[in-house]
């Protein structure tokens, strides 16, 4: 007698990859998000800042604003937060901690996170 052949069932394996692979990929990733930094003197110069006709103006300005500046908006709020952590060494702690835990699960784990009966991906 022949057995049926089992059910498919999905395996998740890792992708053998080294630190310094994970690390130089890392690094060239963000050196290619600085390439399309935008000098700050175009940022702040005085001719740039006129007062919209409308309010879809507005939004429209914006909109193109965020879009062309983006990568020194980034910047900006970054260097805010990160002062504001290195203020408060217990907040720093907590983050640290929980950056740590979130790099663990998403790059170490093989199958996918079960909460509370649910799965994340």
């Amino acid at each position: 007698m022949s057995h049926p052949p089992p059910p498919s069932t999905t395996t998740y394996t890792t992708i053998p990859i080294s630190a310094g692979d994970v690390i130089s990929r890392s690094l060239q990733n963000f050196t290619s998000s600085f390439s399309i930094l935008r000098p700050w003197p175009e940022l702040f110069t005085s001719g740039s800042f006129t007062r919209p006709d409308s309010f879809a103006t507005a939004l429209t300005q914006l909109r193109a604003n965020f879009h062309y500046f983006r990568v020194n908006y980034l910047i900006i709020i970054s260097a805010c937060g990160a002062l504001s952590l290195i203020g408060s060494p217990v907040s720093l702690l907590i983050f640290a901690s929980v950056l740590s835990l979130w790099l663990l699960l998403y790059f170490f784990r093989e199958d996918p996170l079960v909460l509370w009966g649910l799965r994340c991906e």
